[in-house]
């Protein structure tokens, strides 16, 4: 089987996965009595878990096959475990605990197969690729959304057993596509080193881009599931016809906004793309209407998906002045990860003393100035880099 054929099956399945399993888990949450701060913990608990990962644990592994599995199978039973703490009492701390674990693990797996695809597909076919994994994930997500949102209310009498269901099937997905992959992963032993190593050593513009955009993007964290469940008291197909309807659109933007993007440029794609983002977030708030609430969802999913594109993008070539790949790829992930553990409680902080529909403002607000400082940084670093240069004639 090709390299590309098991990325996509590996695609189609992890996006199954993040359907079943953990689209619909903070709803489960919600529904199941859980406090704001529960709910603000669900939201960041799983990033910080995966940043500590990276710092302490990722850098350390080689990228085997050995390895990968062995996290792969560990992962597996993290999802087991959550799956079948619904069941037990005081299971939203039991829920919790079990996510921790699997997204530690996770992140290794996330890190390494950044590596595995840029040693098994050409340079060429990245923007592609990823272009095409973006377009499988639009595909898979409004099946998936519609089947598993309409099974879910119309079981809903078995509450909770229905989510335990759809987060067993879930599991199955990604232990398949876990597989797949691992097949890529080089099969040479090597050992493993348990001196830690520093993360951040090479700080970098695209690094500081990579980290503000995370934590500003983070900022809503918890309040849409405080918005959409507690306050609005959507159905799950109503919360999965945010994510089916912003598929249709994207399916159909995405081929053409490619071309654009490349036009555009990577980076400038990245500034616009989450400063509209943030500009979403700031009228999220001005109404209740599900119409408008469509609207602005279907927007912010299609930013979402070029700005997505762009920085993988971006990831792979920015790789590639570092001596240390996998430690860039650590450090972006860090990142990434760190703006999603801290930025929801920010949040949170901002709902204890304003309504959420003024935090959705204030937020959008607030997460605009990183996007304006690196505008204002990439036009100075431009001027300078243009004008003219004085020649001062020899003195003789």
């Amino acid at each position: 089987m090709k390299a590309e054929t098991r990325i996509y099956l590996d695609a189609v399945l992890q996006n199954m996965k993040n359907i079943l399993f953990f689209m619909f888990l903070p709803i489960l949450i919600a529904r199941m009595g859980a406090s704001p701060l529960q709910i603000t913990l669900s939201t960041s608990l799983p990033p910080l878990m995966s940043a500590l990962s990276v710092v302490f644990v990722t850098r350390l592994l080689p990228c085997t096959f050995k390895v990968y599995y062995s996290a792969g199978i560990i992962r597996q039973l993290a999802f087991l475990c959550i799956a079948f703490a619904v069941l037990l009492p005081h299971s939203i701390t039991w829920i919790l605990l079990f996510w921790s674990i699997n997204c530690i693990v996770v992140m290794i797996l996330n890190v390494q197969q950044h590596s595995l695809i840029k040693h098994n597909v050409e340079e060429a076919k990245m923007s592609s690729l990823f272009g095409n994994i973006r377009i499988i994930a639009i595909g898979v997500t409004m099946v998936c959304s519609y089947s598993a949102s309409t099974l879910l209310d119309r079981f809903d009498s078995i509450f909770p057993y229905n989510y335990f269901v759809c987060m067993i099937l879930g599991a199955v997905c990604t232990f398949t596509g876990m597989n797949l992959m691992a097949r890529l992963a080089p099969r040479e032993s090597k050992r493993i080193s348990f001196r830690w190593k520093r993360p951040l050593q090479k700080p970098t513009p695209f690094l500081m881009l990579v980290g503000l955009m995370a934590v500003g993007s983070a900022l809503p964290g918890s309040l849409w599931v405080i918005y959409h469940v507690n306050v609005l008291h959507f159905s799950n197909m109503q919360i999965a016809l945010f994510s089916i309807c912003s598929g249709a659109v994207s399916a159909v933007c995405i081929p053409l906004g490619r071309r654009w993007i490349k036009r555009f440029g990577y980076k400038n794609t990245l500034l616009t793309g989450y400063a509209l983002l943030m500009c979403t977030v700031c009228l999220y708030g001005l109404s209740h209407t599900y119409a408008v609430l469509l609207g602005l969802q279907i927007v912010r999913d299609l930013i979402g998906s070029f700005t997505g594109i762009a920085q993988e993008t971006l990831s792979i070539e920015e790789s590639k002045k570092h001596e240390d790949e996998a430690g860039f790829f650590s450090d972006v992930a860090l990142l990434n990860n760190l703006g999603g553990a801290l930025g929801p409680f920010a949040g949170m902080f901002l709902y204890k003393l304003f309504s959420i529909q003024t935090c959705f403002m204030l937020l959008g607000a607030v997460a605009l100035l990183p996007a304006a400082w690196f505008v204002f940084r990439m036009n100075e670093k431009k001027t300078s880099e243009g004008s003219p240069v004085e020649m001062i004639p020899a003195v003789k």
